[in-house]
């Protein structure tokens, strides 16, 4: 059983607990019964009579098939099991979406990531003009709530900061994520129309 999994697959840094009942090794025997495919370095921990913690030497790779094979020869015990690690970690949507031109002045901003996040964002987050706020974390959503209603007639940019990682030691963005948002117009609609195509350029 993977310690850090999730339903895009296992993380690369996981470690993975191995629960056997009846049958008693010692840390160094279970080792010498258990190859990973493709070829991986691990050690064995043995944590109580029917429960092991195996750990990788490294980082597995990205978007990624293991097999796990145990074989006892002399018991005659055969088991097998599979694990797929994760795609990187990005952006998969933002609401308001990217040059929304009619987002409402009191919304939030929602940035949904590929993984669940457990980091706090505000030190990887900006808003230009800026605008002071709170944030929410919702498994792979964090929601951004403003302390005050957005202005009328005003472009808002939004960037997340590339290194921004999911959990200490998980995967991070590897760039800036930037985005426009448009609030309703106060007045006039064709001056903000105007406003709008600079974010396009």
């Amino acid at each position: 059983m993977a310690e850090k999994s999730e339903e895009t697959g296992t993380a690369i840094n996981s470690n993975y607990r191995i629960l056997l009942d009846k049958i008693e090794y010692t840390a160094e025997q279970l080792a010498s019964m258990i190859s990973i495919i493709p070829e991986t370095k691990f050690t064995i921990e043995k944590i109580s009579n029917s429960e092991y913690l195996m750990k990788p030497a490294g980082l597995l790779d990205l978007n990624r098939l293991y097999s796990f094979l145990f074989y006892d020869e002399e018991k005659g015990i055969y088991y097998s099991w599979a694990f797929q690690t994760h795609d990187e970690f990005f952006v998969i949507s933002t609401y308001p979406k990217n040059k929304n031109t009619y987002a409402k002045v009191d919304t939030g901003i929602e940035i949904t990531f590929s993984g669940k996040v457990y980091n706090d964002l505000s030190s990887y987050f900006e808003i230009n003009p800026k605008i002071s706020g709170r944030f929410e974390i919702n498994k792979n959503t964090v929601v951004f709530t403003p302390n005050t209603p957005l202005s009328y007639d005003t472009i808002y940019t939004v960037t997340v900061k590339k290194g921004f990682s999911q959990y200490s030691g998980g995967l991070s963005l590897k760039e800036d994520m930037v985005y426009c948002l448009f609030p309703y117009p106060r007045h006039t609609a064709a001056l903000f129309a105007n406003q709008a195509r600079l974010c396009y350029l």
